[in-house]
């Protein structure tokens, strides 16, 4: 059965394909459509690779980097759910979220209820025109999602999310910097936005799970030790892999002392997944061009 799909302040109507992240209306391309119905559907639960590529292409043999594009733009138009969409290893992407999926005549008694709640409820008087705003969005996705009271749901402020930095309009593609010290790759950055690649920065390895999670990095460059852990760009890759996250990785060091020692750091480096071990900016600067196609400057 078709129908409009609710989770937080998320609505997504089948039919239509129309996307709804709180107030804002999100474009999505007929086959992030489709995909985005099957992860919902299975909501909690693992789609394989094979079933999302019928939904999103169907009658088409498309390969399977076509899919993971789709599911980067997706996490991009999901917002702050976007971390949410997930992949699994070995098998496919998992959206894990408590969707409903209700008829339109549940949802326009819903969004009666909250507009009446809305206009009644002191102090909202300027949000008469619900229906476009984020409140009544958030209130039908939690009512739908647990068993809050309507009056109980305008008790508390909604949190606001923090702006979002974004990328040049021109941008050819991004990577991610992971790097406890980024005011050391200034120059470099510099280098690559100057040639239309977009960098983001993560200072730990939790942020850049997260950030990797909702972007389509086309390569991630990680500090081999931060902290106190010697050895913590190789644990990121661990556990990128572990995730079913394919992305090239490049660990960027400094060079071991002796030729033993060097041939250590670069068996370390290739046994943990990453493709390639940098331990100068020319060579760095070399690979990520290299990546986009050595690009011009802007």
């Amino acid at each position: 059965m078709s129908g409009i799909w609710w989770f937080g302040n998320v609505r997504f109507d089948e039919s239509s394909g129309n996307l709804q992240v709180g107030s804002d209306d999100v474009e999505l391309d007929r086959s992030c459509q489709r995909i985005l119905g099957v992860l919902l559907a299975n909501a909690g639960q693992g789609v394989d690779k094979d079933a999302l590529l019928r939904a999103g292409w169907p009658g088409r043999l498309v390969h399977e980097n076509s899919l993971a594009k789709a599911i980067g733009r997706l996490r991009i138009a999901l917002g702050e759910h976007g971390e949410r969409l997930g992949s699994v290893y070995g098998h496919g992407y998992k959206l894990d979220v408590s969707a409903q999926l209700v008829t339109p005549e549940r949802e326009e008694g819903l969004l009666a209820t909250v507009g009446a709640a809305l206009s009644d409820t002191p102090g909202r008087r300027p949000w008469l025109a619900w229906s476009a705003g984020a409140a009544g969005m958030a209130a039908v996705g939690v009512i739908l999602s647990s068993s809050e009271s309507v009056a109980g749901i305008f008790g508390t402020p909604y949190r606001t999310a923090d702006p979002i930095v974004a990328d040049a309009p021109d941008a050819i593609g991004k990577i991610l910097w992971v790097d406890d010290h980024p005011e050391n790759n200034a120059f470099e950055k510099q280098y690559f936005e100057k040639r239309r690649i977009a960098v983001h920065s993560a200072a730990n390895t939790a942020d850049a799970i997260k950030l990797l999670a909702i972007y389509d990095y086309k390569l991630v460059i990680s500090d081999m030790g931060r902290g106190d852990d010697r050895l913590a760009g190789l644990k990121l890759v661990e556990q990128m892999r572990q995730r079913g996250d394919a992305t090239p990785v490049v660990i960027y060091t400094v060079r071991a002392d002796g030729a033993k020692a060097q041939s250590a750091q670069r068996r370390l480096v290739a046994d943990a997944g990453a493709r390639r071990l940098a331990v100068t900016p020319q060579e760095i600067r070399s690979i990520v061009v290299g990546e986009f196609g050595n690009p011009s400057v802007r």
